[in-house]
């Protein structure tokens, strides 16, 4: 059995298909295996969610980081 990493981030996603262009050319490559980006509601609640996983290593680091700049995180 592989290992998969997962991430999630919650909060304002600011460019919702630029999120799911990068996401899905990642799955078309296979760094990335599922993923779901969500914008909930209005803009300024911070309520988005965006989620994936995949395979270790750097390009899924590649593709975390592309992600994380556009999705201001909600404050816990």
């Amino acid at each position: 059995m592989s290992r998969i990493v997962g991430y999630r981030y919650e909060g304002t996603i600011v460019d919702l298909p630029r999120v799911e262009a990068i996401l899905h050319r990642a799955q078309e490559a296979k760094i990335v295996t599922q993923y779901v980006a969500k914008q909930y509601g209005r803009r300024d609640e911070g309520v988005d969610c965006v989620w994936f996983n995949g395979p270790p290593g750097r390009d899924l680091r590649k593709v975390r980081d592309a992600v994380r700049a556009l999705v201001q995180e909600r404050r816990r």
